[in-house]
């Protein structure tokens, strides 16, 4: 029987973030190309990791509500 450890589910879930951060990111620079100028330093990165957060906060949970 195969058994996953509580350590590698939080790998695993980390590794899915990490993922979901990096489309978000490509979503945003594709979609919203004139937006830099209000990004958090610039980074599309660091808005889909604002976003993500405020997201979360207000009860969205799936990445599509997290996108749209």
């Amino acid at each position: 029987m195969l058994s996953i450890s509580n350590a590698q589910m939080d790998a695993f879930d980390a590794m899915e973030f990490r993922a979901f951060e990096t489309g978000l990111a490509e979503h945003l620079e594709t979609h919203f190309p004139w937006g830099k100028a209000f990004w958090p330093d610039g980074s599309a990165m660091a808005l889909a990791t604002f976003a993500h957060t405020r997201a979360r906060h207000y009860g969205f949970v799936t990445e599509r509500s997290i996108y749209m």
